[in-house]
C-alpha cells in the first residue's frame, strides 16, 4: 500500500459525511455511507486531512505528467451523462493517482476529526447522525452504497 488515509468527515448542513468515495460512472465518484468498522478498504478517492503517500507514487506521476507543476494537485473538472463535476484538490489527487495506475486505500480503524462550527466532528457522527440517503458527492442526488 503506497497511499493510506485515515476515516475523515467532511461536515454538511444534514451532518458528517465520510470521505469514502466509489467509482460512479455518472458522478465520477459518490460516497460509500455503509463502511465496515475496522477495515482497510480500497476506494476510487478519500479527503486528505490525514492521508500518508508514499515518495514512489508522487514520482510517477509526475514523471507521467511530464514534470508538469500540476501532477499532484488542482482542481479538476469532468463532465459526465450526468453534468459537469469541479473536484476538490484531495479527490483530484486520488484520482489523478489511480489514474497514473496506484490504489487508493483507508484504513477505518484509524479516525480523525475534522473541527466545523462549535464542535469537532468524528466518524462516528456518521453512525450517530446519518446523513440522509439522498446525499451524492456533486448534486445533492443520490444512492447509498453498501460496503464489501
Amino acid at each position: 500500500m503506497k497511499i493510506l488515509g485515515a476515516l475523515c468527515v467532511i461536515v454538511t448542513a444534514e451532518g458528517a459525511v465520510p470521505t469514502l468515495f466509489v467509482p460512479d460512472d455518472d458522478a465520477i465518484t459518490h460516497v460509500m455511507l455503509d463502511y465496515e468498522d475496522n477495515q482497510v478498504v480500497e476506494l476510487a478517492a478519500t479527503g486528505t486531512g490525514c492521508l500518508l503517500v508514499h515518495r514512489d507514487v508522487l514520482e510517477d506521476m509526475r514523471m507521467k505528467s511530464a514534470g508538469s507543476i500540476h501532477s499532484w494537485f488542482g482542481y479538476d473538472q469532468f463532465t459526465t451523462d450526468a453534468g459537469e463535476w469541479e473536484l476538490g484538490e484531495d479527490v483530484s489527487f486520488c484520482l489523478r493517482a489511480r489514474q497514473a495506475g496506484w490504489k487508493v486505500y483507508v484504513d477505518t480503524t484509524m479516525h480523525v476529526g475534522h473541527h466545523k462550527g462549535p464542535k469537532v466532528w468524528w466518524p462516528e457522527d456518521v453512525r450517530t447522525n446519518p446523513v440522509p440517503q439522498d446525499y451524492f458527492m456533486g448534486d445533492g442526488s443520490a444512492r447509498r452504497d453498501t460496503a464489501g
